[in-house]
């Protein structure tokens, strides 16, 4: 199960039955703002934005209802900004640990007074 209900492979077909029962109520009463907020708000639940986005695309370019469509385009627009921007993880930390930076500097120093030793001994 997700975040905010739904499975990891989407909405359920009870899940979307709903949606489409909430789309029909939309469809029949357009102009109820109730209506069209739960419909929203169930598709944001299920995990269902896109299936929304297409809905109201379709209706986009429609003389009556284009108007509106277009106003919940973006509102659905928001609501997807917005499930990304609550689901955002931190950057991991690419530190480098205290332990390996003390064993890198130990070989460097090991490394540079075998080689002053190497060379002060060749040079005699």
């Amino acid at each position: 199960m997700g975040a905010r209900g739904e499975t990891d492979q989407g909405p359920t077909d009870a899940q979307l039955a709903v949606l489409q029962a909430l789309w029909t109520g939309v469809v029949n009463d357009w102009d109820d703002e109730d209506r069209h907020t739960r419909f929203l708000d169930h598709a944001r639940e299920i995990g269902a934005l896109p299936e929304a986005a297409r809905r109201y695309g379709a209706l986009r370019d429609d003389p009556e209802r284009g108007e509106l469509a277009r106003k919940r385009l973006q509102a659905i627009a928001l609501l997807a900004t917005n499930e990304l921007y609550a689901t955002r993880t931190s950057r991991p930390s690419r530190r480098t640990p205290g332990w390996l930076v003390a064993v890198a500097v130990a070989v460097c120093v090991a490394l540079l007074g075998w080689a002053a030793l190497a060379f002060g001994v060749a040079s005699r």
